[in-house]
Order: C-alpha cells, then sequence, then structure tokens
C-alpha cells in the first residue's frame, strides 16, 4: 500500500524516536537502568510515541496511514557522530554511546532534527524502508532529503521506477506541446536522465491522492512553469514513452542527444509510431539493450527488421498486430539475446524454425503467449534449437497436447520454470512426464488446464525442487490433490484460485508447508475462519483470500 506524504513523515519519526529513546538508556552491566545519562541499546523495545514537530517541511494531505514497527537501530549508521545543538559541547561518543554532559531539554529536542539531517542514517532509513511509490514522496520532504535520496544508487531508483513522458495527454492537455516537450528534454539534458516525471512500473495507483494520469493533468492545470513542477530523479536507464508519434521520436532526437549515451531500456506502449519512428529513435539511442513494444499498430515486420540493434539481449512484442513469422527470423540473427516474449495470434510453426543451437547459445528465456497456431511442431523445432532453455511459456497455445509435452522434458533437463496455462489439451500424462524427467524445474503453472485431475498432482509430489505451484481454475482438482501438494515442503508460492471442490479441514492441512510464502485462495469457498487459522499458522506467508 502506498503511504501519503503525511505517513512517509510519522515512519520516519517512528524510526527518529526509537533511536532517541534507545540512547536514553544506560548500559550497566547485564542490566539496563536509566541514570540521566543516555546509552545506546540494540534490544530494548520501546513504544512508538508522536514526533515532535521538526525543521523539515511537511506536505499537506488526508490520507494518514499508521506506522509500522520497526527494528532496532545501532551506532553503525553515523549516529556517533552527530552533534549535539542545545549546548556547544554535547558529542555523541562514537564508542561508548554516552553524551560528555547532560542533555538540555531543547538539546533533546534538537537532536531528532539533526538525525533527520544525517545522510547516514537517512541513507539507511530510505534504503531499508521505503519501496516503489513510497520513493516519489521523499524528495519533496525538504531540499536535504532531496539531495540524500538522489545520492542513492543506481540500483534505488532504476530497479522499480522508469520515467515516463505521456506524449498524447500532452497533446491533448497543451497547446504548446512542442514547447513542453523542448523544456522537458532540456531538463533531462542538464541533469543527465534526471528531471522526470515518475509512475510505479507496472502503472499503478495515486500520488498525493490522484492516479498517476490525474497527478500529471494537475500540474499541467495548475498553469505553474512546467519545469518547476517536474521532479528532478537521476540515475535512470531506462524511458517509456506512452502514445508516441514520429513527431516525438524526432523530438527525442533533437532535444535528447544525452539519451545515446544513457538510455538502456526503451518502452514504447499504445503508440502509433511508425517503421521510420522506430529506426530513427534506435538509430539514435544505439546502446539500448531491453526493447518493448506493446500495441504499437503502426509498426511492421519490415521495420523492425530493419531497426534492431545488434545488442539487443532482451525483446518484449505484445499485441502488435502487424508482427507474425518474420520478426523471428530477425530477432534469431541476434546474438546477444537472451530472452524473447511475444504474443502474436498468427504466428505459426516455422518460424520457431528460425533459431539456432550455436548463434543463439545465450538465449535462455522464450514466452510464446497466445500463439494459438502452435503445434507440437513447433516444440520439435524448440527443443532441437533451443535445448539450453531454462524458462518456456506456452501459455494459452492451445493446440499443444500430451505428445509435445513428452518431447519437452526429454530434451529440455534444465528448464527452470515452464508455463502451461491455458493449455486446453494437456492431461495427467503430461505432468508425469514433467516429475520423471524435469528434475530442476522450479516453477510450474497450470492455470486453466481443466483435464489435470488429482492422480497429476501426485505425480508432481515428487519433485523435491518445485518452489512455485500454480493450479487457478482447475475445476478437476479434490481434496486429495491437497493431500499430495503437501509433501513438496519446499513449496514457497500455491495458488488454488477457483478450485472449488476443496473442503475446509483439507485446506487447513496446508499449515504443514512451512516455507510457504505465498497462498492464493480466491474464490474457493473458504471461510473467514479457515483464513485466520492459516495466517495465525504459517505466519511469515501472504494469505490471500
Amino acid at each position: 500500500m502506498s503511504l501519503s506524504p503525511s505517513g512517509m513523515i510519522d515512519r520516519a519519526s517512528a524510526e527518529i524516536t526509537r533511536c532517541i529513546m534507545r540512547i536514553k538508556k544506560k548500559k550497566d552491566g547485564n542490566n539496563h537502568s536509566t541514570t540521566g545519562t543516555p546509552t545506546a541499546s540494540t534490544n530494548n523495545s520501546v513504544k512508538q510515541t508522536p514526533q515532535p514537530q521538526s525543521n523539515t517541511e511537511r506536505h499537506e494531505t488526508t490520507n494518514n496511514v499508521g506506522t509500522p514497527q520497526k527494528k532496532p537501530m545501532n551506532n553503525q549508521m553515523g549516529l556517533g557522530n552527530i552533534i549535539m545543538m542545545g549546548t556547544p559541547t554535547r558529542k555523541l561518543n562514537h564508542i561508548s554511546g554516552n553524551y560528555t554532559t547532560n542533555p538540555s531539554p531543547r538539546s533533546k529536542m534538537n537532536f531528532s532534527s539533526n538525525l533527520m539531517m544525517d545522510s547516514q542514517f537517512l541513507s539507511f532509513l530510505f534504503t531499508k524502508y521505503f519501496h516503489g511509490l513510497d520513493k516519489l514522496v521523499l524528495p519533496l520532504v525538504c531540499k536535504y532529503w532531496r539531495d540524500t535520496t538522489y545520492g542513492l544508487t543506481r540500483e534505488y531508483w532504476d530497479k522499480e521506477l522508469v520515467p515516463v513522458l505521456n506524449c498524447k495527454e500532452i497533446r491533448h492537455e497543451l497547446l504548446n506541446c512542442a514547447g513542453v516537450r523542448r523544456r522537458f528534454y532540456s531538463a533531462v539534458h542538464k541533469r543527465g536522465c534526471g528531471h522526470v516525471k515518475l509512475i510505479l512500473e507496472p502503472k499503478v495507483s495515486n500520488i498525493l491522492g490522484f492516479t498517476s494520469c490525474e497527478w500529471r493533468g494537475k500540474y499541467i492545470k495548475s498553469g505553474l512553469n512546467i519545469e518547476q513542477r517536474i521532479i528532478n530523479f537521476c540515475r535512470f536507464t531506462g524511458l517509456k514513452l506512452l502514445g508516441a508519434t514520429d513527431e516525438d521520436a524526432e523530438d527525442v532526437l533533437i532535444h535528447f542527444s544525452q539519451g545515446s549515451s544513457l538510455i538502456q531500456t526503451l518502452k514504447l506502449y499504445n503508440s502509433s509510431l511508425t517503421d521510420k519512428g522506430l529506426y530513427s529513435l534506435l538509430d539514435h539511442l544505439s546502446i539500448v539493450e531491453n526493447l518493448e513494444l506493446v500495441s504499437c499498430n503502426e509498426i511492421t515486420e519490415d521495420g523492425i527488421t530493419k531497426a534492431l540493434p545488434v545488442n539487443l539481449s532482451n525483446i518484449v512484442i505484445l499485441d502488435c498486430i502487424h508482427v507474425a513469422d518474420l520478426v523471428f527470423s530477425s530477432v534469431a540473427k541476434l546474438p546477444c539475446l537472451r530472452s524473447f516474449t511475444i504474443q502474436a495470434y498468427h504466428v505459426t510453426d516455422a518460424a520457431l524454425s528460425s533459431f539456432n543451437s550455436k548463434l543463439n547459445l545465450n538465449l535462455t528465456t522464450l514466452k510464446l503467449n497466445s500463439c494459438w497456431e502452435l503445434t507440437n511442431q513447433a516444440i520439435l523445432h524448440i527443443v532441437s534449437s533451443l535445448p539450453h532453455l531454462e524458462t518456456l511459456s506456452l501459455s494459452g497455445c492451445s493446440k499443444v497436447t500430451d505428445e509435445g509435452i513428452e518431447i519437452l522434458a526429454e530434451n529440455l533437463t534444465v528448464l527452470k520454470s515452464l508455463d502451461l496455462s491455458w493449455c486446453s489439451r494437456i492431461t495427467d500424462s503430461s505432468l508425469e512426464c514433467i516429475a520423471c524427467d524435469l528434475v530442476s524445474l522450479q516453477q510450474l503453472i497450470l492455470d486453466r488446464c481443466t483435464l489435470v485431475t488429482d492422480l497429476g498432482i501426485g505425480y508432481l509430489a515428487t519433485m523435491s525442487s518445485l518452489r512455485l505451484l500454480s493450479i487457478r481454475w482447475c475445476s478437476s482438482i479434490r481434496d486429495q490433490a491437497v493431500h499430495h501438494i503437501i509433501s513438496i515442503k519446499k513449496l514457497q508460492y500455491l495458488s488454488i484460485a477457483g478450485c472449488t471442490n476443496i473442503s475446509a479441514g483439507t485446506l487447513c492441512s496446508l499449515s504443514s508447508l512451512r516455507e510457504l510464502r505465498e497462498l492464493e485462495l480466491t474464490n474457493c469457498g473458504v471461510t473467514p475462519s479457515v483464513i485466520q487459522f492459516l495466517r495465525n499458522t504459517l505466519q511469515h506467508c501472504l494469505v490471500i483470500e
């Protein structure tokens, strides 16, 4: 759940309060007692109390979120170097944790302010306790927090967030859209891929009470200087364009020259970009390694063939209506390719013959989603050309049968993840082959495989390496299947959503899976008492009802 700015401050205040309370305790042999001299203790459990008003700027909001419990802190966070402001000589001793003199009430109050301005403490706090959308609010608190967050590593920002320019929205909201784009890329240029608006990837909910789209609209409609309103972030290597056209691609070339040495990930979503625009964009962003094309219906296979850089390692093509077999021959020629994901309804078996076991040695992930025309012949091409695959998805390939899965299991022996969801012709025979031959398999997805029964799940019970099992909406699953699943002791993720023929008592037996971290029971007809029992017994597991 995302926190409001006020919630962020409350969370930080609670952590700071814990540190202050621990410093007030004095260590005396094996017993801790208070003698008027504060001492740092790492084992005390301190009740969270409200934080006095600090000198940092707070943002007003009506969405207050409760403060979660925090782990104790220790002196390795830089607390020993903080100067007390109430009196001139009160410094925290780095070795003993004691103050040289008794602090005055004013110094105690100022200590929290100083702690909130200590870069080592803030770096620890931000890195450990703030994730995803929460990170966007931290730089808004004050200038010092902004400088601290911008000084964190690229992994802190680039892992969950990506800069996004909604080209279509800007064209609709502003008359001078060309000027806005120029100022946008000018800000990016001056700060080296900074000064960008951000949304959580994938696109989700609210920032300051608005959806991400509404939030940007409020900034645009406010009439304030766009450059003053764009949040300054740095250390990003990705760029996402929503609703882009050839004109927007031209703007990237003209106003974002630094992108040629910065952008490694390019995402084009719901764009009317043509082959010409795609070629210009990828020619300019010459170091792109990851490319995503989603719902780009003006781009053709010829355009993709001409535009693909040779250093691409990851390609995702989803719902592009002009893409079919020809793109496979282009992708197969990329020597650095490691992962290829495609959703194309008219791909045929012949497309898979383009891969070569020598040239595509690095390709370990292949996802063929909703490729309705693929048959067992496609699997023959895959096992002969890509025997080293570790991840394979045949989700929605409804013409694949048990014979194809038998061939797959015999030849792809290093497979770690297999997705057979919506493969309606798969039966228990396939699961027997998987259990016998795929000894390294860690993830198996069988959603909507309605012909799979308790007997097939019984075969899987022998797979000690399995960590994830999903059998959503497998209507033939009964109680006996759950008893088989209990034998997979190292299972960490289990979904039996939509399996309505399992009794409450059998579901309670899942409590014996002590390694479980997530359990999905949606639409199982489970009672609240069963959910509560599983949550009490599986305390480290997220139970989704």
